[in-house]
């Protein structure tokens, strides 16, 4: 039985061993080429960030009828966020009644 648990501890220990060197191996050949390749190709697994183009603005889009148009839809706009904003204030406001009657 002895004999037994000796020949298993050493079995253990020498797949230890050996899963530790394979690791060590495959960790420095992935490093090694990692640094064997240019700089630029490292990065190209990561998402290429796309800058957005400038909006290409026609003289006949902005005439002051269109520029008029488009202040008025922002204010009215801004004026329906004053208008949602104030009923939330109101209603965080709100007293409660006297509910003994």
């Amino acid at each position: 039985m002895e004999k037994l648990k000796r020949g298993i501890g050493a079995i253990v220990v020498i797949i230890g061993i050996t899963t530790l060197v394979l690791v060590t191996v495959l960790g420095l050949f992935v490093q090694k080429r990692r640094e064997a390749l240019p700089t630029g190709l490292q990065t190209a697994k990561q998402k290429q960030s796309t800058t957005p183009t400038a909006i290409q603005i026609k003289p006949a889009d902005a005439t002051d009828t269109k520029l008029d148009k488009d202040f008025s839809d922002i204010d009215a706009s801004m004026n329906a966020i004053n208008v949602e904003g104030a009923s939330i204030d109101a209603g965080l406001n709100d007293q409660m009644g006297d509910l003994s009657e």
